[in-house]
């Protein structure tokens, strides 16, 4: 995220004329970059806070996929990333499958 520009990114969108109020600044990483060019924490800091909340995220995310296979709500797993053309296909097929039923 901030090797990719994220940094740039958000001082570009401040420099348009948003304030750094908006909705998408609460997001994970654009909060911290924005506070970051606030003055209010260094760069390492800004990529710390960034490290620790996407790691509890993922886990709330883990613990409400937990609790919705005890719901019996459908979930299915695919082991890879969605970049990979196997992945992405098995997920179509997986979509079309519970759709048609």
């Amino acid at each position: 995220m901030f090797e990719a520009g994220l940094v740039e990114e958000v001082r570009n969108l401040l420099n348009q004329g948003l304030s750094g109020h908006e909705k998408p600044f609460e997001s994970l990483g654009y909060k911290q970059a924005l506070d970051h060019l606030r003055g209010q924490m260094t760069l390492e800091q800004a990529l710390a806070s960034t490290e620790i909340e996407t790691r509890q995220y993922a886990k709330r995310q883990l613990t409400w996929f937990r609790g919705a296979s005890k719901r019996n709500a459908p979930i299915a797993w695919f082991e890879g990333f969605g970049s990979d053309q196997a992945i992405a296909e098995a997920c179509l097929e997986a979509v079309g499958n519970f759709l048609s039923k």
